[in-house]
């Protein structure tokens, strides 16, 4: 059987996203259910979650489905593919009615070790603004490069406050002749904003990243052939998506601002 994965994604975006604007007002679905050392789940997270899941299921895709909430769970005996899922990118936006928080969701190719080279088709799906950012091999949806002149540059960034991280980000500063910064709490959509060059880069460098939050951006930068590294220069393809691992991410369409960024951050 051949599956329209365009379709396919859309489809659970869009629906998924209805259930979000259904809940704006609802108290209960921003209360935290669930607490990590460096994250919370709220009732919305895994509400979401569990209708992506369900619908997968209804499809009768054999997959493996990534999640935020629940880990792994195997839909079908033989998986031909791995879904990769963040429900709600952006959950404290939400919790606070700022109108700035999208579903993500990424496929890949199953294989044993499979990596973030194996994905193959990305969507990020701006709820307030009701748009879609898709990209797969045959087809790229609403990620037209914007052409201004900024003053400076504007980075969209997210950094823990460590010593070394913050002499290193006033390094940087000094060798971009300074730059702006916007944090806006969903990084999915501010990597895709640096993909349509609205921000200049997309900048984390706290470790913190999950596969969940990067996978749908990431596929998508590829495919617009935008930079996508770590801030050290090496590249992110290798990555394991089973690992589950914490990652750092640079992305950018400006050579020189991904030479100058790995420049500081390779330094020890």
């Amino acid at each position: 059987m051949s599956i329209n994965f365009k379709s396919l994604l859309t489809d659970l975006a869009k629906n998924a996203g209805l259930i979000v604007k259904s809940k704006l007002h609802s108290l209960s679905s921003r209360d935290i259910i669930c607490r990590s050392i460096d994250d919370v789940t709220r009732r919305i997270d895994l509400e979401i979650e569990n209708y992506v899941i369900e619908k997968i299921r209804d499809e009768n895709v054999n997959s493996i489905v990534l999640t935020e909430e629940r880990g792994m769970v195997r839909i079908g005996d033989y998986p031909k593919y791995i879904f990769i899922i963040d429900p709600l990118d952006g959950s404290l936006n939400f919790t606070l009615k700022i109108p700035y928080y999208t579903i993500s969701i990424a496929v890949a190719n199953y294989r044993e070790n499979s990596t973030l080279s194996d994905i193959f088709a990305g969507i990020v799906y701006d709820i307030s603004r009701d748009t879609i950012y898709y990209a797969d091999d045959h087809e790229i949806i609403n990620l037209e490069k914007l052409n201004v002149e900024l003053e400076k540059p504007v980075i969209s960034l997210y950094s823990n406050f460590d010593e070394k991280t913050l002499l290193k980000l006033s390094r940087l500063y000094k060798i971009l002749e300074s730059f702006k910064v916007r944090t806006l709490g969903s990084a999915s959509l501010e990597m895709v904003m640096s993909v349509k060059n609205v921000f200049s880069a997309f900048l984390d460098v706290r470790s913190k990243l999950r596969i969940y939050d990067i996978a749908a951006s990431y596929i998508i930068a590829k495919k617009c052939r935008t930079i996508v590294l770590n801030p050290n220069g090496q590249s992110l393809d290798h990555v394991k998506l089973f690992e589950k691992p914490r990652l750092n991410i640079l992305m950018t369409n400006n050579e020189d601002i991904a030479r100058k960024i790995i420049d500081v951050f390779r330094e020890e």
